[in-house]
């Protein structure tokens, strides 16, 4: 869905994050470290998510009625109501979905990566031989 704001993996990741900002603000808000400023973003931030979704819902329930628009106004067997039909029953949800998919993708090849390159224990490189204060010292001088 190019052009609507909040469609691509960014708004899905923005909305899940949004989905998550009550739970923690809540969990602040019983340990005592929650302040009403921190509410008012949490509010702010989900009222911009409420306007992505009911974008998304708003553009879902406008495809749908264009698609049904062209059924009704064409020919039974035409090419242009079959593949609107098609569309109608196809395309929409696998657009509203792509985004999920993404991420779920992505998510996976995150952690079988992080599975495949697990560090050995030990110190990450080997230990300088020398204090990082003291000086380098220089070759001598050849002529």
């Amino acid at each position: 869905m190019a052009g609507l704001p909040g469609t691509g993996l960014g708004g899905l990741l923005y909305l899940l994050l949004v989905v998550l900002m009550p739970v923690r603000e809540f969990w602040m808000l019983v340990s005592g470290r929650s302040a009403w400023a921190r509410w008012m973003v949490v509010g702010r931030m989900s009222a911009m998510g409420g306007a992505i979704m009911l974008s998304l819902v708003g553009e879902w329930w406008l495809l749908a009625k264009c698609f049904k628009l062209v059924q009704r106004h064409t020919p039974a067997n035409s090419y242009i109501h079959l593949s609107s039909t098609v569309a109608a029953k196809t395309v929409v949800p696998s657009l509203a979905c792509g985004a999920f998919v993404v991420l779920a993708i992505l998510t996976l090849t995150v952690h079988v990566l992080r599975l495949a390159t697990r560090r050995r224990r030990g110190p990450a490189c080997a230990p300088l031989r020398r204090q990082s204060w003291q000086p380098i010292e220089r070759p001598p001088h050849v002529e």
